[in-house]
């Protein structure tokens, strides 16, 4: 099992990853593994957190995917989107 621990310090945040198990594995003990474990998959997680790219998480789920008391204040009266609804409308008639 794949584990991801976040831990705030003063400056930044602390990412530690732990895989549990692996060392059972045939051919697993070795540093090789441990460096193709850290190449597949640790540094494919951490360049998917770069500023930019968390960034750009953030504001399409924000955008796309509100939920709860700010999806209601949203969309309880979607003034924006009704020219969207009229023209779909429109569009299959």
């Amino acid at each position: 099992m794949l584990d991801v621990t976040f831990r705030r310090s003063e400056n930044a945040t602390r990412i530690k990853m732990s895989l549990d198990g692996v060392s059972e594995l045939p051919g697993c003990k070795s540093r090789e593994m441990i460096g193709r474990f850290v190449t597949a998959v640790a540094s494919r997680a951490v360049a998917s957190l770069t500023t930019e790219k968390f960034a750009g998480w953030y504001m399409d789920r924000n955008a796309r995917d509100t939920s709860g008391e700010r999806a209601v204040g949203t969309y309880i009266d979607p003034l924006y989107h009704w020219p969207g609804f009229f023209a779909m409308l429109d569009g299959h008639s």
